[in-house]
């Protein structure tokens, strides 16, 4: 069955993608992404490119040291408006943006 595009010409170049309420991507831990709300997944590169080298970033704060041991991971940022949610699901990163005032928990039961 073939996806119904919604805003399929849009990438995160444009200034219409972040306009948005509600986004939601998945990507893979080298940031390739894998689906996409709005737009097409190579429409959105950059974004989860970035969002990679976050959760990386992130990674090596939580477990530096600590061996095999997963004390903790990243599960949101906010930024303005945004609350940007990060749920782990195997090699995948889920990730939600969300500018209507959800809280946290409300978006991770979403994805």
């Amino acid at each position: 069955r073939v996806r119904a595009m919604k805003h399929g010409a849009e990438t995160d170049q444009d200034l219409s993608w972040f306009k948005h309420k509600f986004h939601v991507m998945i990507f893979t831990f080298s940031g390739k992404p894998v689906y996409t709300r709005f737009g097409t997944e190579d429409g959105i590169t950059s974004t989860t490119a970035a969002f990679s080298a976050i959760v990386a970033k992130m990674d090596q704060f939580f477990h530096s040291g600590m061996g095999k041991n997963k004390p903790d991971n990243l599960r949101y940022m906010r930024a303005g408006r945004s609350r940007i949610v990060f749920l782990e699901k195997g090699p995948l990163w889920c990730v939600c943006i969300s500018k209507n005032g959800e809280s946290s928990k409300d978006v991770i039961k979403l994805l």
